[in-house]
């Protein structure tokens, strides 16, 4: 804007015209602290991203100034990072490293310590100065970081009989029935029932002055061997029939009896 000024008389009048000035291009790079006076609109551009130079693991790990995406080499655990304040950046580990979850230093989801695997990247936000927030972590294998789980048994024991143990997840306890019993399964109530379809029966036979018969199992047999007499059974009845000589023979009295089973 150029000024000129008249004298007429006493008086002075000022008159102005504008003019244009060309102050040529403006390089931000040659302002090392830029700054904006509001909100950054792209005008329909993009604001790009550039990858660093990898990164050496090391404790504590130095995040470089050349770019905002890094590949960290090597498998040397950290618990501390080193980078200055307001710093958005992402980390790609090409191996396995353990990250220590700390209040104040960093701070990884699930509030627990993060093992990389190869192909894995974390988003981090530095909060401050050397204080960190992981505020994503992508897992190469596509899983959840902190996966869902429900409290179930791994093992499960039977006094005196070898433990059943979960060998995944996804393992299956099958439930067999034996002796005599059934087991049925109602999906819709989550329910399994166990049903005994034994009946009442003697487990020993005793006869006076002789050893005990006992039955070694539930399925163990009864064999009935006569002497002198004629043993019959009967299935449909479900009897067995004890019969002795017959009536004056010189062996002795004619005996008949029928066990109902």
């Amino acid at each position: 804007m150029a000024i000129r000024n008249n004298y007429r008389g006493n008086n002075m009048i000022r008159t102005t015209r504008k003019v244009s000035v060309s102050i040529g291009t403006y390089e931000v790079s040659q302002d090392v602290t830029p700054q904006l006076g509001g909100f950054l609109d792209p005008d329909g551009n993009y604001i790009g991203m550039d990858k660093g130079g990898d990164i050496s693991s090391a404790s504590p790990l130095v995040i470089d100034t050349d770019g905002d995406y890094f590949i960290v080499t090597g498998t040397t655990s950290f618990s501390v990072m080193t980078v200055a304040a307001n710093r958005h950046f992402f980390l790609e580990f090409a191996g396995a490293l353990t990250i220590t979850h700390g209040g104040g230093t960093i701070d990884i989801p699930g509030a627990a310590n993060y093992t990389s695997a190869a192909g894995d990247v974390i988003e981090c936000f530095s909060t401050a100065a050397n204080v960190i927030t992981i505020v994503g972590i992508t897992l190469y294998s596509g899983k959840a970081q902190v996966e869902t789980s429900n409290s179930v048994f791994g093992t499960l024991a039977v006094a005196g009989q070898s433990s059943v143990v979960a060998d995944s997840t996804t393992d299956t306890l099958t439930l067999v029935g034996a002796g005599g019993t059934t087991i049925t399964t109602t999906a819709g109530t989550d329910t399994i029932t166990f049903t005994s379809v034994g009946e009442y029966a003697f487990k020993t036979l005793a006869v006076g002055g002789q050893t005990n018969i006992v039955a070694d199992s539930t399925t163990d047999t009864l064999t009935l061997v006569g002497s002198n007499i004629t043993i019959t059974t009967d299935a449909g009845a479900d009897t067995v029939t004890f019969t002795g000589p017959a009536a004056g023979a010189s062996t002795g009295l004619a005996i008949a009896m029928a066990v109902a089973l």
